[in-house]
């Protein structure tokens, strides 16, 4: 589906049980994502029922712990994990040259550091519980 098709589909109220946004341009990722938290709960939903998960700060379990609950006084949950947020960072940073000779060491290493915490992510997954997930959308 393409960023355009799955803001229409959150406009009408057709969601599908689960998105993974992913691609190189993060450009699109933000504008679905921004557009499914501004849009999809009311401000009195979004304590209850809207979470967002940070890198460093979690692990697979919190994730699918958040996915897997119900949701109280709507309809829908929203979870919204940037693992990747640091990652992207640090590419971004690297790519745009904006750094000095003597910061790139740094940037490489945190760039390294961030893609581990991601895989370690990702690995966590076990393929049989992921499977029907992956039909569905």
């Amino acid at each position: 589906m393409t960023a355009p098709e799955i803001i229409n589909d959150i406009k009408k109220r057709r969601l599908k049980p689960l998105y993974l946004l992913h691609g190189e341009e993060p450009y699109f990722i933000d504008l679905v994502s921004d557009f499914a938290e501004q849009n999809l709960l009311s401000d009195a939903e979004k304590g209850f029922n809207q979470t967002v998960f940070y890198g460093k700060d979690t692990d697979i379990m919190m994730v699918l712990g958040a996915a897997k609950r119900y949701p109280m006084m709507s309809d829908y949950q929203l979870v919204r994990d940037r693992l990747t947020l640091p990652l992207l960072e640090a590419a971004d940073a690297v790519s745009a040259y904006d750094w000095a000779d003597d910061e790139i060491n740094v940037l490489l290493r945190d760039l390294s550091s961030s893609m581990a915490a991601d895989l370690e992510v990702v690995v966590g997954f076990d393929p049989i519980d992921v499977g029907p997930l992956r039909e569905a959308v």
